[in-house]
């Protein structure tokens, strides 16, 4: 069972025992491990410096080479992370995901989360117009379907820059096909949600 499928099933409370249990010394500067606990960090609204201070025990450990999970480098996992939790704020959030586009080549399923991260940046920035671009780049890659979370959150951000602009039949469309997606796989209760019902 990957961590990620954990994520995606709301089971924060398995994965953070998990975690708990890999708690020797070598275990907790382990790099990708690092990156994992930052994650849950920012899944569970831990304070910015408790995210941040795992990606900087990853940046530690730094090795050259994809990761596990497919990322192409720390360097672009850290990216992610970054832009979407904004854990440095908002303009290095657009600075982060722009990075993690640079890094992940065209084919890597990874480029979604920084497509998302870089339109959430750039909608809180109150650029709804620059956004939009990102957001449907993201809603374009294949396997949209499979990877719920994501396309529910990219379907709420397009709704919420729709009703910056006023097109409320465009806004309420993905708003629902938003909570669809998301209730189909489970989640329509659970945190990833919540981008969704703020649309």
């Amino acid at each position: 069972l990957h961590w990620r499928t954990l994520v995606n099933e709301g089971r924060l409370a398995t994965l953070a025992r998990w975690l708990e249990e890999l708690s020797w010394p070598e275990a907790t500067v382990e790099p990708q491990l690092a990156l994992v606990r930052a994650a849950l960090a920012a899944q569970t609204a831990q304070p910015a410096d408790e995210v941040e201070r795992w990606l900087a025990v990853a940046a530690a450990g730094a090795r050259p080479g994809p990761l596990a999970n497919g990322i192409v480098s720390i360097e672009s996992c850290i990216a992610i992370l970054r832009c979407l939790y904004l854990t440095q704020g908002v303009t290095a959030a657009v600075a982060a995901a722009r990075r993690a586009l640079e890094l992940e080549p065209p084919g890597s399923g990874w480029r979604r989360q920084a497509l998302i991260g870089l339109g959430q940046a750039l909608y809180l920035q109150g650029e709804g117009d620059q956004a939009r671009a990102p957001l449907l780049e993201a809603q374009r890659l294949p396997h949209a379907r499979d990877h719920a979370p994501a396309s529910a959150a990219v379907l709420a951000y397009l709704a919420l820059v729709d009703l910056d602009a006023a097109d409320l039949d465009s806004a309420t469309r993905r708003a629902h096909a938003s909570f669809e997606l998301l209730e189909g796989h489970g989640l329509a209760e659970s945190y990833v949600a919540t981008t969704t019902h703020l649309a």
